[in-house]
């Protein structure tokens, strides 16, 4: 089940603005789309022939973070 917390916390870091995000809240977003990967049907179907990988580089705060998708499901790291 997706943590209601991280959810919480996600919905009020939207409702602030991109202007108040942090750069490690995308750690956040892609840890809700692991959860939600792992419990979603129609999701798991969606990636289970995909096999992207992300890479976000953030130079202005010194910031890497890396996403892939892919039928093992999501995985994500700085």
């Amino acid at each position: 089940m997706v943590d209601q917390e991280l959810l919480d916390e996600l919905k009020a870091k939207m409702e602030a603005g991109a202007d108040k995000a942090e750069a490690d809240d995308a750690l956040k977003v892609f840890k809700m789309l692991g959860q939600l990967a792992e419990e979603n049907e129609e999701l798991q179907e969606e990636i289970e022939d995909l096999d992207l990988k992300v890479q976000i580089v953030l130079t202005d705060k010194d910031k890497k973070f890396w996403l892939a998708i892919s039928g093992d499901g999501v995985s994500y790291g700085e």
